[in-house]
């Protein structure tokens, strides 16, 4: 059989590539040190595995509508206008296979082949794969180190078509970790506004945030923006909850009507369990797992200062989510006992293979000068791979 050409174009996950061949070499029996992960290492809390295990004996096993369950679409109502001042209606809100599934389905569901969407670089490794499957056109715009990977005003104006129908916005980001602050997310939303762009929020690392800062749901900050924005989000980051796959949505709701018919003729409805769950998860205050993120800032400022202080690595200190993502190209065209590095990808092979650290390439998000180097996990691991990856760069010559 032959297989179709936009399925051969799709290039696999480079993040999930790098765990599994990590994973593969642990079983191997290597001591590899996995600073690819992009999942906490703490479990789910236990007060919500508990309630899985309730909705196993209350027989909560059977689908749900598409879009979810009644009861956990309130509670994400609630969640909404708790922590992000947005009011939704439950027909204004959907339920998938994790956030990945709900940006997919919005991506789907707003635009048409040959259309343009605006993809600030770095991007998550997903979203370029999304708008290629659409049939629509991946418009990258290169932010800039200097403004800390963030998109400028000025540049989403120049980045405009007249195809131009949709952006992703990324804020805490994945892969860099840095932030929009609120004064210039308006001026993307009114930009957006008057040239009938949508926007897909993607707000999966909100809770994760450094040194005081406010995450900002570009959706509540003007009533108009609520019109043409999509926020996504799910409880794989704040809950520790990334294999449950429970993610949702909020937005108009034509376009959450059209995402649940897409939805209904793919995956249906995201597992029950994870949603009887979800209500307990999302009936937290956040508040309660505040201790965990504050070990991610301690374990954000060991990345930071120790990359810092490593000749030939440039980098940005990160306002949220658990990765860093350090220039280390002024160590392109060096070798080590015949393995010779001259991109991102056969840095992270050599660091991988030779020194036993896992790191995800920078191409994979559009910057092949930099890699992405995951905090989330043990504190001593951390240490453990960065102690490794200095190692690894005194070897190359």
């Amino acid at each position: 059989m032959e297989i179709s050409q936009r399925t051969k174009d799709l290039k696999p996950s480079a993040t999930l590539v790098i765990s599994a061949t990590a994973g593969q070499l642990q079983a191997e029996g290597k001591d590899v040190v996995n600073l690819s992960a992009g999942q906490p290492a703490f479990n789910t809390p236990d007060h919500i595995k508990d309630a899985g295990k309730e909705a196993l004996d209350k027989n909560q096993t059977k689908y749900t509508p598409v879009p979810g369950s009644v009861e956990f679409k309130t509670a994400i109502q609630n969640k909404f206008k708790r922590d992000n001042g947005l009011e939704y209606e439950l027909n204004e809100i959907i339920v998938g296979a994790g956030g990945k599934q709900i940006i997919f389905g919005a991506v789907q569901a707003l635009v048409n082949p040959g259309d343009d969407v605006i993809l600030p670089v770095p991007y998550w490794v997903s979203y370029p794969p999304m708008v290629h499957i659409s049939g629509a056109n991946s418009v990258f715009v290169q932010t800039d180190f200097e403004n800390n990977f963030l998109l400028t005003p000025d540049q989403l104006k120049e980045a405009i078509t007249p195809k131009t129908k949709l952006i992703i916005l990324n804020s805490p980001s994945n892969p860099t970790g840095m932030m929009y602050n609120k004064e210039t997310m308006i001026e993307l939303g009114n930009i957006c506004l008057e040239n009938n762009i949508a926007i897909i929020s993607d707000e999966i690392y909100e809770y994760i945030t450094f040194d005081g800062k406010e995450h900002h749901s570009l959706a509540n900050l003007d009533p108009e923006f609520k019109k043409i924005t999509i926020t996504g989000n799910g409880l794989s980051k704040a809950y520790a909850m990334t294999g449950w796959r429970i993610g949702f949505g909020g937005g108009p709701q034509e376009v959450i009507a059209a995402m649940t018919r897409y939805q209904g003729h793919s995956t249906s409805n995201a597992s029950s369990i994870g949603q009887y769950a979800g209500i307990t998860a999302l009936n937290t205050p956040p508040e309660e797992v505040k201790p965990v993120f504050e070990d991610y800032q301690t374990k954000r400022d060991i990345a930071y200062e120790r990359l810092s202080g490593i000749e030939g690595v440039e980098t940005l200190k990160p306002d949220g989510a658990y990765y860093i993502f350090p220039k280390v190209s002024a160590h392109y065209g060096k070798s080590c006992d015949g393995f010779e590095v001259h991109d991102s990808l056969t840095f992270c092979q050599f660091m991988l293979e030779q020194m036993l650290i896992a790191i995800v390439p920078g191409v994979a998000f559009g910057a092949d000068e930099y890699v992405r180097i995951s905090f989330s996990g043990d504190k001593d691991d951390l240490i453990r791979g960065l102690d490794r990856l200095e190692e690894g760069l005194n070897k190359l010559k």
